[in-house]
């Protein structure tokens, strides 16, 4: 999918950073997700009939960057137990049921990487303050 994407992002312009890929998980299926491919561009410009708009919200974001040779499972609960350490918790977005300790995931690859068994690219986790009250936690 992701090499599809990098040669259909030729339709697309014009995109703001054309070396980066986003990958973008709503762990919203049980034993699964929703996964998203984008670029991106400018507000409120068109894109062809063939593919979505998404808007992606400023928010507060953890960031790492997940290097070659590292285990994708364990990067991700490093995150995990990292945002909570500090005081934080993983985003959930109001009325998502969420299956997984990360409900959402995005993926940052530099194009030159798409296509590679054993990529480097930056996650980005949105976050909030975990001291809100009336929020669930995600056991």
């Amino acid at each position: 999918m992701h090499v599809q994407m990098k040669e259909n992002a030729r339709f697309v312009q014009p995109i703001i950073d054309p070396d980066v890929l986003l990958g973008i998980d709503y762990h919203n299926i049980p034993g699964g997700f929703t996964h998203y491919i984008a670029v991106e561009v400018s507000a409120g410009h068109p894109v062809p009939d063939c593919m979505e708009s998404l808007n992606i919200p400023e928010r507060w974001y953890a960031r790492h960057t997940h290097e070659r040779g590292e285990d994708i499972t364990s990067t991700y609960e490093m995150i995990s137990d990292r945002i909570r350490e500090c005081g934080y918790r993983p985003l959930k977005e109001e009325n998502m049921e969420v299956y997984d300790q990360l409900p959402i995931k995005l993926e940052l690859y530099k194009i030159d990487m798409i296509g590679s068994e054993d990529p480097e690219f930056e996650i980005l986790i949105p976050i909030e303050s975990g001291s809100n009250e009336g929020k669930a936690e995600i056991d």
